[in-house]
């Protein structure tokens, strides 16, 4: 990942994984999995094995849409459910200041 404005000066190779933060400049080689910022840039961070790494989170492939949907549509459910579980404990009251309940 290349932030933006970042710029890499003469023949810079960028290892695998590696981020380059937003305005950098880079003027040396960046190994696999290293994290740079700066001017110069600089490693910040120590390498993260690709193995345990995986793709950043802007880049990781999407859940399908289908998938996405089912698991709104659960977490709707179940805060339905939650809501009529707590409908079910105690009708509201409100107070509106005469000393009197409303319930409803």
């Amino acid at each position: 990942v290349i932030g933006s404005g970042a710029q890499l000066l003469g023949p810079i190779r960028v290892g695998d994984g590696s981020r380059i933060g937003a305005n950098a400049v880079v003027v040396r080689d960046v190994s696999a999995g290293a994290t740079m910022v700066g001017v110069p840039a600089r490693e910040v961070q120590p390498k993260i094995s690709q193995l345990t790494m995986g793709p950043p989170a802007a880049f990781a492939e999407p859940a399908r849409p289908d998938e996405q949907l089912n698991r709104e549509i659960e977490n709707i459910k179940a805060r339905i459910a939650r809501l009529e579980k707590q409908g079910q404990r105690s009708e509201p009251s409100y107070n509106w200041g005469g000393g009197h309940d409303v319930k409803h």
